[in-house]
């Protein structure tokens, strides 16, 4: 079996931080605060997983034993993706709630050996900014009270367009192919929203772009650090376990960045995504 990441997603940056380094940059959340760049290591291949197996199989390990290792080594190939550039999504004098897509990326890949929840990890990073003012001086410097986040989109091939790409072979014709990104919302056309996440927000009135990561599930942290990143996210206590085991082979994530309420802006210059997953 070949390798279970494109081409294009190894070249792009696929190493987002460690668990342990995003847990030590969260106390320098403030604006200009920096994280170690996307762009770094690869993720192992399917190849390379395998191989590491068999080497622990030849230290005479039993095959449950050896993939328990590998599991908690967190030894997982990647899907991953980027974009760098100037992407604004703006809601404009009248408040408009707007969402643009930022990437999307490669489809999930159908590997045999995999069990069926086989996703293992998500990690989303950013590097942005809101408008740098707001009529709530006191959430200055805070994710508090933002109207400027970032949301995580599931995909799914649509059953009607699986169907015609059945019949007509895998490759749509090139016009089809240059009307994939036609939807208002930049999402490919084809493709169904299955559930919808909400990430992180901008610091509140900042006009110095930062760096944030979000991680699904989310690790664990103390109370206090619960308390505020519920307050970030928006998202309650679910550490998006549920999100994690609802993906499957075929499935892409598209990150959109939001703004709603009038003048509120998202500025985005860089973002990345990378899904881990347990092949054996």
């Amino acid at each position: 079996m070949g390798g279970i990441v494109s081409t294009a997603a190894q070249s792009a940056a696929n190493a987002l931080p460690s668990l342990a380094a995003i847990r030590a940059t969260r106390a320098a959340d403030a604006p200009g605060a920096r994280l170690a760049s996307p762009a770094g290591g690869a993720s192992p291949s399917y190849e390379q997983t395998i191989q590491v197996l068999e080497l622990l199989q030849r230290a005479n390990l039993p095959t449950e034993l050896a993939i328990c290792i590998l599991d908690a080594a967190e030894y997982w190939p990647a899907v991953t993706a980027q974009m760098t550039g100037s992407i604004v999504a703006s809601a404009g004098p009248r408040g408009d709630l707007v969402r643009t897509t930022l990437l999307v990326s490669p489809p999930l890949p159908h590997v045999e050996s995999a069990p069926e929840h086989y996703a293992r990890r998500i990690s989303v990073w950013t590097d942005s900014r809101d408008q740098g003012f707001s009529s709530f001086p006191d959430l200055r410097g805070t994710r508090r009270g933002s109207s400027s986040w970032f949301e995580l989109v599931l995909l799914r091939p649509s059953t009607v367009t699986s169907v015609q790409s059945a019949s007509h072979g895998d490759s749509p014709p090139p016009q089809q192919q240059q009307q994939q990104h036609t939807r208002r919302d930049g999402i490919r056309a084809g493709f169904e929203a299955v559930t919808t996440r909400r990430l992180h927000c901008n610091i509140h009135a900042s006009h110095i772009f930062s760096q944030y990561i979000t991680v699904l599930p989310a690790p664990a942290v103390d109370d206090n650090d619960a308390t505020d990143l519920a307050e970030e996210a928006d998202s309650g206590l679910d550490d998006g376990s549920d999100f994690v085991r609802q993906l499957q082979p075929g499935d892409r994530l598209a990150v959109q960045a939001c703004a709603q309420y009038p003048m509120w802006v998202n500025a985005v210059r860089g973002c990345a995504i990378k899904v881990e997953m347990k092949v054996i």
